[in-house]
């Protein structure tokens, strides 16, 4: 099965060693501020990298051009190490890029939120925190691994390389576009690979600890924000006749409504702030 194109894969290597990295746009097709990024990068005369080698992928393209988050299956779960075989169109495109993977140093995947109050956050472990420290976003979520596996960047952790993810905010706002652009060079920049003045921010770390699987109609009690606070106690929402209630402080993520008949049926995460840096 065809799934990765040769004009979706872009390389641009300098002629000193140096670091390999990936940078990964349209994991789910829908989320195209990546994609957008990744073109106004290659599209600029003046990139030009120091060292190493960097490779740019759209990589679900079907997705993309269909402009739906994925087509058979959640390519954000294909990269898990024992997953269920489905021989789907997804789980294909995962063994193709993991060859891709396989053969580099660092990854940076590129994602979008459809939630108007969204919030852009870096998704990463603490093997990449000296790599992120200059990118142009507050909050850094770990945990991911453990809660949420089969991303690239847990693909990545697992080979004892480093993955890391970008959540750049609503993809309806232009300024996400621009939040992944500024995240590539300042990536590129702590590698040394290219010249660029970071807009750091001071960093907010948390640590992503639960997640909650609807099981029937799950309805939220109100629209939260991403890492909106509720106290212990706090009611969250509905699954059919069961009430959902913060069983600690702490922030809601990712929250959404649930139909009983969904195949991804991830209601929110809920985490806590471990510090500031």
């Amino acid at each position: 099965m065809k799934t990765l194109n040769k004009k979706d894969i872009i390389n641009i290597s300098s002629n000193l060693k140096g670091p390999k990295v990936v940078i990964l746009s349209g994991v789910h097709g829908n989320e195209i501020c990546g994609v957008k990024a990744i073109k106004e990068i290659l599209n600029n005369k003046k990139f030009q990298i120091n060292k190493g080698k960097i490779t740019f992928i759209f990589a679900n393209r079907r997705a993309i051009n269909e402009k739906i988050r994925f087509c058979e299956e959640n390519l954000n779960r294909c990269f898990l190490k024992n997953k269920t075989k489905t021989n789907s169109y997804e789980e294909n495109l995962a063994k193709d890029l993991k060859k891709i993977l396989n053969k580099n140093d660092i990854c940076l995947d590129l994602h979008a939120s459809f939630s108007k109050k969204s919030e852009p956050f870096i998704i990463c472990e603490n093997n990449a925190f000296n790599l992120i420290k200059d990118f142009p976003i507050k909050k850094v979520c770990s945990g991911f691994d453990e809660i949420e596996p089969g991303g690239t960047d847990y693909y990545m952790n697992l080979k004892n390389k480093i993955g890391i993810c970008i959540e750049c905010g609503y993809l309806g706002n232009n300024k996400s576009k621009h939040i992944a652009i500024q995240s590539v060079y300042s990536l590129l920049n702590s590698l040394e690979m290219y010249n660029y003045k970071s807009q750091k921010k001071e960093k907010e770390f948390l640590l992503i600890n639960k997640i909650y699987y609807a099981k029937n109609n799950f309805i939220l009690e109100k629209e939260f924000k991403d890492f909106e606070f509720l106290k212990k106690g706090e009611l969250i929402g509905t699954d059919g006749k069961k009430i959902l209630l913060s069983k600690n402080n702490g922030f809601i993520l990712f929250g959404r409504n649930v139909q009983s008949n969904e195949k991804d049926k991830e209601a929110f995460l809920f985490g806590k702030k471990l510090y500031s840096k």
